[in-house]
């Protein structure tokens, strides 16, 4: 995850602030990837800091006195963080000159939690920092982002995510197809990846891509049970973006048994076709932000997409 990290302007512009001395008081690190995000926090509280490895060390395990963590892991800041926050504050840097706490998860933070921290990140004492973390901005309070200077985190490449998996678990095998319906998240990719989902959601997507008319309805009705709706679609949107660029001569990352499917299925479907398709994925998407049922909308997709292909199979 640091390397991912080092590569984008966030971290650079906090090393350029820290290394010149003009840290503002408060930093909010914006960051999808709420999996990561608590990892992520650590790498840049690090660099309030000496800048030793040792120092770096202690700030990963959270066991240096002058860089605290707020809240426990996985939990949601409360009214009585923030007023362990501000009586902490109070307190002189037990080993350098600076101090930083470290609010993990402001997005799940309520406002009576928010209003209370106002004034410490408005005018904290000397020495005193904050470095809050979200996964979305737009639960932090308009008055808490007013007072911080943002860093923002954006969605990495597909290339940089496979890369990361493959450092994290050397030896794995789909990283490159993890990576692909990630958007950009790395902490998604590695759920793909931990929990097996990757192999289950892409059988059921490539029997949907490979449905005649006559297969739509049951391949549909067999979605019943998936749970993981956007994660689904990602895979379907991706089987069907990767036989664009197979019918386009177009870099497709894909090699092997996955690669020889994506070839054969691409046959079957025009150019004209794979650009409709991706057009009434992207919908389809959109719907299941709404709570839509996942077997209706692939339904509706696939007829879809089945139409146009015979139009386009006529013409």
């Amino acid at each position: 995850m640091e390397t991912l990290l080092r590569s984008t302007i966030a971290y650079k512009m906090l090393a350029r602030d820290a290394r010149e001395e003009r840290l503002a008081n408060t930093y909010l690190l914006l960051m999808q990837d709420e999996d990561n995000l608590r990892d992520a926090l650590k790498v840049f509280a690090a660099l309030f800091f000496d800048g030793r490895a040792e120092t770096a060390a202690r700030i990963a395990r959270e066991n240096h006195p002058d860089c605290l963590f707020f809240p426990a892991a996985g939990k949601a800041p409360d009214k009585d963080v923030a007023e362990a926050v501000v009586e902490e504050s109070c307190l002189r840097p037990v080993e350098g000159k600076r101090k930083l706490f470290v609010l993990d998860n402001m997005h799940r933070a309520n406002a009576v939690m928010q209003n209370k921290l106002l004034k410490s990140l408005e005018d904290p004492p000397e020495g005193v920092y904050f470095l809050l973390g979200a996964a979305s901005e737009f639960p932090v309070l308009p008055t808490v982002r007013s007072r911080a200077a943002r860093l923002e985190i954006p969605p990495f490449s597909e290339e940089q995510i496979a890369a990361f998996l493959e450092r994290k678990y050397p030896g794995c095998r789909g990283a490159a197809a993890c990576a692909a319906v990630s958007d950009g998240c790395p902490g998604r990719a590695q759920r793909f990846l931990q929990g097996g989902k990757y192999a289950e959601l892409s059988a059921a997507a490539y029997a949907c891509a490979a449905a005649e008319s006559r297969d739509i309805p049951a391949v549909a009705r067999a979605l019943g049970g998936v749970s993981e709706k956007t994660e689904f679609l990602s895979v379907l949107r991706r089987i069907y973006r990767d036989m664009l660029f197979c019918r386009t001569g177009q870099p497709c990352a894909l090699h092997g048994e996955e690669g020889a499917k994506i070839r054969a299925l691409s046959a079957r479907f025009t150019p004209a076709v794979l650009v409709f398709a991706l057009d009434v994925l992207s919908e389809a998407e959109k719907q299941i932000t709404f709570n839509a049922n996942l077997s209706q909308c692939v339904e509706v997709a696939l007829w879809k997409i089945d139409k146009e292909k015979r139009k386009c199979n006529k013409s």
